[in-house]
């Protein structure tokens, strides 16, 4: 009862938790187009396609595609 189990924690891998964490919250914050059964909304049109903003999250998301799908 009074045992108690211990859990090593290895630094590395909690950083690489979150490091993945941040780039699927990352990756899914770059889903521009939103399509549903009630309607949508659609981020590329406008002015979005002009900042810099928009262009590094496509790039990003777009990198971490390419590197997901190619190691499938």
């Amino acid at each position: 009862m009074g045992e108690q189990v211990r859990k090593k924690v290895i630094f590395e891998y909690e950083m690489l938790r979150v490091i993945v964490t941040l780039l699927v919250i990352a990756g899914h914050c770059a889903y521009y187009t939103i399509i549903t059964e009630y309607g949508g909304c659609d981020y590329r049109s406008g002015a979005s396609q002009l900042s810099v903003t928009y262009k590094l999250a496509d790039l990003l998301t777009s990198m971490f595609t390419a590197f997901t799908c190619s190691s499938l």
